[in-house]
């Protein structure tokens, strides 16, 4: 089964087979490059008497995709759907639905972060940016996300006024990359250890990448830092 997210494509500048989401469809390439759909695909068990028309590590790679030109919700998905030039087949909105509530249980998300740990060590050991033993530096950070509706599960109200979010995130320095997130109401403190502990529990997955360090050299260290 195909696990990539994007089909092979040409740019030109005649004009013609106009197309939008090329952006997307430049992130998709890349992390079909990396191989992560077949890396999500191997850690999701297949469920009934016959495989899935859509290929559940791809399902999820593109939801990313959808998530990150601005997808809010499940439906957001036919964005890729009216783009097949570029990603070829989408799951639909319902299947997608699917695929988050019925076949992703705990066991199963603990695989899908092994995985992208195994799959984030592979990059790290190629990146300039990061040496595969020099101290990764985590910046803990919470902010706030306005909801617009009262039935949100987990909003409350905030001392800047309104419903939100206050989800506290765990990042890694060199890169950028957000490793954890831990969803709280709106009224949850910024400084609250409760919170942090188990965001820093959820980013100890970065052990599993020191496995793949070579023995002549140091496990990476952790430092921590605090965003205010």
């Amino acid at each position: 089964m195909n696990a990539n997210s994007t089909v092979a494509a040409v740019v030109e500048g005649s004009g013609e087979g106009v197309v939008a989401h090329v952006g997307l469809h430049a992130l998709g390439a890349f992390t079909d490059r990396l191989g992560l759909g077949d890396f999500l695909s191997a850690r999701i068990p297949a469920k009934g008497e016959r495989l899935p028309l859509h290929d559940r590590g791809k399902v999820l790679t593109q939801a990313t995709l959808m998530l990150a030109g601005g997808g809010e919700a499940c439906a957001d998905i036919e964005k890729l759907r009216a783009q097949a030039e570029l990603f070829g087949s989408v799951p639909s909105d319902s299947t997608l639905y699917r695929t988050l509530r019925n076949g992703l249980d705990a066991a199963t998300l603990e695989k899908l972060w092994e995985a992208m740990a195994e799959e984030r060590a592979g990059v790290w050991s190629r990146s300039s940016a990061t040496t595969g033993s020099a101290t990764v530096v985590l910046d803990i950070d919470s902010s706030l996300h306005q909801v617009h509706s009262e039935h949100k599960e987990e909003t409350a109200a905030n001392y800047k006024g309104g419903l939100r979010f206050h989800p506290i995130y765990c990042f890694a320095d060199a890169t950028g990359e957000c490793l954890a997130v831990r969803l709280r109401p709106g009224n949850a403190g910024a400084n609250d250890i409760a919170d942090h502990v188990p965001v820093l529990d959820a980013v100890s997955r970065l052990r599993y990448q020191s496995k793949t360090t070579p023995t002549s050299s140091p496990a990476p260290v952790a430092t921590i830092s605090h965003r205010r």
